[in-house]
């Protein structure tokens, strides 16, 4: 399986690896022929994750009178994050399943919202 190879490159043992699969198909995917798919249950929750990973990852410092329009992780850093629009265009970029996981443009909005209301996430 590509996943394996891939976590094996990452330094992740094959039991490792062979729990965390497990415990993914009991809670969060299903397999789809020679694919894992996302349990429809569970989309919601892994797009808000999604959203906050790219923050954490793709985000860079941004000084305290540029925050404006920017999504933050708080406690990562100071002001660690970067612009909303930045966010939705790389989290689609990285994972193009995105966009249609996103039924409308207002699912997008009630994600990040959802971050923000549950203190995951800062906006500017």
């Amino acid at each position: 399986m590509k996943v394996t190879e891939l976590l094996q490159a990452d330094g992740y043992s094959v039991d490792e690896i062979n729990t965390a699969i497990k415990e993914a198909e009991n809670k969060l995917l299903q397999i789809d022929g020679n694919a894992f798919k996302i349990k429809p249950e569970r989309e919601s929750i892994v797009r808000k994750y999604c959203i906050l990973d790219i923050i954490a990852n793709f985000g860079r410092p941004i000084p305290s009178d540029k925050t404006t329009g920017c999504l933050m992780v708080p406690g990562y850093s100071t002001y660690w994050g970067m612009p909303q629009n930045d966010v939705i265009r790389k989290a689609i970029e990285i994972a193009p399943m995105l966009e249609k996981m996103w039924h409308s443009t207002t699912d997008v909005f009630d994600d990040i919202q959802w971050l923000t209301e549950k203190g995951f996430v800062k906006n500017g």
